[in-house]
């Protein structure tokens, strides 16, 4: 009964917290959108052992190089890409996963919509996220944001029953 409240404000709260990440981000330099790519590479390919290098730049696009610790698993192209995703973006990825000795990319956009970039690459991305995908991932990574936990006390009315 108490817990309704206390989850639409913490709703509230996500959702507020959301759209300041969204704005940031748009606004971020290509510094920023490199530490973010190194930063959410654990949570993007769902393995700790996986840690982001900073590898290219570009004018609208930072690299990094997700690379694991464990041997025999592969590295993989991790491209932060703000504006329009042309033919040309497309080569520089291709060339990109080449010195990067990776088969696997992913592809992030910081835009309202994701870029199909197959035809520019020749294959599909492993991974495509559009800026909501950015932020929810950023989020549930605490990747840009700060967490304060509290403690939320209500009375356990079987406590008093006999």
């Amino acid at each position: 009964m108490h817990e309704e409240p206390l989850d639409a404000m913490l709703a509230a709260l996500r959702t507020r917290a959301a759209a300041e990440l969204k704005e940031a981000l748009r606004a971020a330099p290509m510094s920023v959108l490199r530490k973010v790519a190194v930063d959410i590479v654990p949570a993007l390919v769902r393995v700790t052992s996986y840690a982001g290098e900073p590898f290219d730049e570009g004018e609208n696009w930072v690299e990094v190089v997700a690379r694991s610790r464990v041997a025999g698993l592969p590295p993989i192209l991790v491209r932060v890409h703000r504006g329009p995703f042309d033919a040309a973006d497309g080569l520089s990825v291709i060339s990109s996963l080449r010195n990067a000795d990776s088969t696997q990319v992913a592809v992030i956009f910081v835009n309202d919509r994701a870029v199909n970039v197959a035809p520019f690459i020749g294959a599909d991305a492993q991974w495509t996220f559009d800026l909501d995908g950015l932020v929810n991932l950023m989020l549930n990574a605490g990747v840009g944001v700060t967490e304060r936990k509290v403690a939320a006390i209500f009375i356990d009315g079987g406590y008093f029953d006999r």
